[in-house]
């Protein structure tokens, strides 16, 4: 069930709380980690016990110290995943270290169409049901390769029809397709993290038939009341101009946004000095119910 009614939808953290895994992904740059992160904190706030989870294969990118203190947090890596997988269905851990640590099988692992995606996939889905927590957060990598997280998945069911490689891919899409699963996506009011989100959104609803859930509406200019404005001096005059000009480009697009099926949450602009106040103020905007 896709939230269609933006009017009718709950508060965000509300829904959230509902969740049992909820994915953040969208275009490079638009803020997508910062939303993730503080989403975690305001679930924490509100009540929840939140696991944060990242997978970042072609990035370092991590939570700082303080965000981790907070929230149990933990990076997603293909090998150490597969490891894990390995020696807790099949119980070779000599055998482990003489096949599945040789540098060939290791390269394998990393390079085989779809099999790093899946591997990460079946450990996100053990952390969901370890009931170590009331809310996992993912932290998904960029848009286009979020797609193919998702993808891959369904490809290695099919190359497996039957046995336990089939049953635990199974599993895990029913995961994805339930309730208990909500995918965001993050964009900036600007035509083309716009646009690619919108193309992402059809990408998912195409290949999983996801929980899609809202539309994060990043570093939105706030609105000011410029309609009488006092005698300026001609800088004043321009920089007031090009300011009402992209707030209504902003208004247009996030208007556009707006008419798809899946609710809005705007996040304003916030003129922070640090990246720990900046998703301090995200986080308690979060809170307060921000809605479409």
């Amino acid at each position: 069930m896709s939230l269609s009614t933006p009017s009718l939808a709950p508060s965000y953290i509300e829904d959230c709380l509902k969740r049992r895994v909820l994915f953040f992904t969208g275009k490079g740059g638009v803020g997508k980690s910062s939303v993730a992160w503080a989403t975690a904190l305001a679930c924490q706030q509100a009540g929840a016990k939140v696991r944060l989870a990242s997978w970042a294969p072609f990035t370092e990118a991590a939570p700082p110290d303080w965000v981790t203190s907070k929230v149990s947090w933990e990076k997603l890596e293909t090998l150490h995943c597969f490891k894990e997988y390995i020696l807790k269905h099949f119980r070779v851990e000599p055998l482990y270290g003489l096949v599945f640590e040789n540098k060939i099988f290791r390269s394998f692992v990393l390079a085989a169409p779809g099999l790093a995606e899946t591997v990460v996939a079946g450990k996100i889905w053990g952390m969901v049901h370890s009931h170590e927590q009331d809310i996992l957060v993912v932290d998904l990598p960029a848009s286009g390769h979020a797609v193919s997280f998702f993808q891959s998945t369904i490809g290695v069911q099919k190359i497996f029809p039957m046995g336990f490689v089939h049953d635990a891919t199974t599993r895990i899409l029913d995961l994805w397709r339930s309730d208990d699963c909500r995918i965001d996506i993050v964009s900036l009011p600007e035509e083309m993290p716009i646009t690619e989100s919108t193309e992402l959104k059809a990408q998912l609803e195409e290949v999983i038939r996801s929980q899609l859930g809202y539309f994060l509406m990043n570093r939105v200019l706030p609105a000011f009341d410029l309609s009488q404005p006092a005698a300026v001096s001609p800088e004043l005059e321009a920089e007031r101009k090009r300011y009402t000009e992209r707030k209504a480009e902003e208004d247009r697009l996030i208007a556009a946004t707006r008419a798809s099926d899946l609710p809005v949450v705007v996040i304003p602009q916030f003129a922070e000095p640090s990246l720990q106040h900046l998703i301090e103020q995200i986080q308690a905007h979060l809170i307060k119910g921000a809605k479409s």
